[in-house]
């Protein structure tokens, strides 16, 4: 094998790696197996005041950190069966007529608005919760997505814990079809974009009502029903909180053709059969068998690198979720939090869990394809990905201190970050955080190599090249200076004639707008707060950061 010279492979021998025991990690881009959809946070329904008031001021300032620091690309909104009826007990909550302990006692509590369930009655659907969630939440954070030229996905999951009413969706698939298509109808007329997925249930073993039976009647109503609107989300189901019954909400799914032809995701919570592996394999197996995709869309507390790697690797999982994208302290149930304590001085954060689970969400991309990667003698534990771009990708779980040679990477430089310390749920500790070892420029055949020092998840990650406009499919390409920013910034392009520009929130709210003249062309910022804006000029949206 050849390294990148016998110098520095001397170096290396008798360096920071003489006390570690050597493993080499073998990439092979050739055996491809899962695509990743990406990276999944529920994005929190406002309705309790303590969070409402501890989150909601900071929003903007969360979502930035959770799409551009951590890399989260999918948002997972609870469509309560509640919201079909004639009072509006979301706004009564947010607005303080009502205690949130009220608001609980109707939130699962249905009412048909007809007797007719292919006709909707607008007026019996209360859809203040989704427009308080699309508006404060989704909408920036699909932003801020789509400003990285990642994809954003919306999982709209429907929640049915209370039998809080006489009336059920269950009783007639075609209310349940025409509760669900509503909803989607609803977000396309006033938001311009539908969700992605569609959850049939959340956790159906974790409810009064819902069992095996009930759901491949509901799977198929829904699904023709959105054929007959020209709707096409991914089904999800049947997201059990105990992964030991997938089989048997599977067959029964199975046993109607018609369920089974629209059922996408073969979906799963680890609250249940977290250490069964043979269980795992059983969800694979059919998974495998039937052409379905996997994914684990919840473990709050106890989600860890543990559980990820082992779903990336082994159970082939196209999307992965913990809990809340973010909460007023930091919790093992959140990805972000705020410390809003002074107004005037909040303190952002990263969760501890968080920081583990960022050495795999930041650097793997949607559309990233995992390959092979084997370990000799296998004391650390590699997962490998090819980005759409071509970068490759592999993070690394190691037990324990170890020096590392990785092999089978393109030609290129290679990136190398590493946060260190207890990424076990019950004591999760991170030493030491997000640290960068030099960057290593290989050739054809060559390795990338570095120490790492102790218990903790490392990322070694490529750097695009872009030779061209070409390459990035745009007629220009624009750059923005210094960037962040305090004041002022500069655009640069090659552009050959004037070029329109806007300025807006990561909300789409245009702030300033012009047309370039000149190259570079400065643009005065200073009268603008602190925050993250989005520059857009020719098919191109740049991230500017003011402080």
């Amino acid at each position: 094998m050849k390294y990148k010279s016998l110098l520095a492979a001397l170096v290396i021998s008798i360096g920071s790696f003489s006390s570690f025991a050597q493993s080499v990690v073998t990439v092979d881009t050739a055996l491809q197996y899962q695509t990743i959809d990406g990276w999944e946070a529920v994005s929190n329904s406002l309705e309790a005041k303590s969070v409402r008031d501890s989150v909601l001021p900071f929003v903007d300032e969360l979502i930035d950190i959770a799409v551009n620091e951590v890399g989260i690309t999918r948002l997972r909104f609870s469509y309560k069966s509640g919201m079909e009826d004639t009072v509006n007990y979301f706004q009564q909550v947010i607005d303080g007529d009502i205690e949130y302990d009220e608001f609980t006692q109707h939130r699962y509590a249905k009412f048909n608005d007809n007797d007719d369930p292919f006709v909707a009655d607008p007026s019996k659907f209360q859809m203040a919760g989704l427009d308080d969630n699309i508006t404060n939440v989704v909408i920036p954070f699909k932003n801020a997505v789509e400003a990285n030229g990642d994809r954003f996905y919306y999982n709209l999951c429907y929640v049915d814990f209370g039998d809080q009413s006489d009336f059920n969706h269950i009783d007639d698939p075609e209310e349940y079809a025409e509760y669900l298509t509503y909803a989607w109808s609803y977000i396309d007329e006033n938001y311009g974009f539908v969700p992605d997925g569609l959850e049939v249930i959340l956790e159906p073993d974790n409810t009064a009502i819902w069992n095996a039976n009930v759901i491949p009647p509901v799977i198929a109503a829904v699904g023709q029903r959105m054929d007959a609107l020209g709707y096409d989300p991914e089904i999800i189901a049947p997201s059990l909180k105990s992964l030991l019954g997938i089989p048997n909400y599977f067959n029964a799914i199975a046993n109607n053709p018609t369920a089974l032809s629209y059922l996408d995701v073969l979906s799963y919570h680890r609250y249940g059969g977290n250490t069964n592996l043979a269980a795992q394999q059983e969800v694979v197996d059919i998974a495998e068998a039937n052409n379905l995709k996997t994914a684990m869309l919840e473990y709050d507390y106890n989600g860890d690198v543990n559980e990820l790697h082992y779903d990336l690797k082994y159970n082939n999982v196209v999307a992965w979720t913990k809990y809340a994208l973010m909460y007023k302290s930091d919790e093992k149930f959140a990805y972000v939090f705020v410390d809003g304590t002074d107004p005037e001085d909040p303190q952002f954060g990263i969760c501890k869990q968080t920081k583990y689970l960022r050495q795999y969400f930041k650097f793997i991309r949607p559309d990233a394809v995992r390959v092979q990667a084997d370990v000799t003698p296998g004391d650390i534990d590699p997962v490998a990905f090819v980005n759409p771009d071509g970068t490759q990708v592999v993070v690394i779980k190691a037990e324990a201190g170890d020096s590392v040679i990785v092999n089978g990477l393109n030609p290129g430089i290679y990136n190398i970050k590493y946060t260190l310390g207890n990424y076990d749920w019950g004591g999760v500790n991170p030493s030491t955080y997000d640290f960068d070892l030099p960057a290593q420029s290989i050739a054809e055949g060559e390795a990338v190599a570095f120490d790492m020092p102790a218990k903790g998840v490392a990322t070694i990650y490529g750097s695009p090249v872009v030779t061209s406009t070409t390459d990035r499919g745009l007629d220009s390409v624009f750059k923005v200076y210094p960037n962040p920013t305090q004041s002022t910034v500069f655009i640069e392009g090659d552009f050959q004639k004037p070029q329109d520009y806007q300025v807006t929130s990561i909300r789409g709210e245009v702030l300033t707008e012009g047309i370039l003249n000149s190259n570079p062309q400065s643009l005065d910022l200073s009268g603008f707060p602190a925050g993250v804006y989005l520059l857009n000029v020719d098919s191109q949206t740049i991230k500017i950061v003011k402080e």
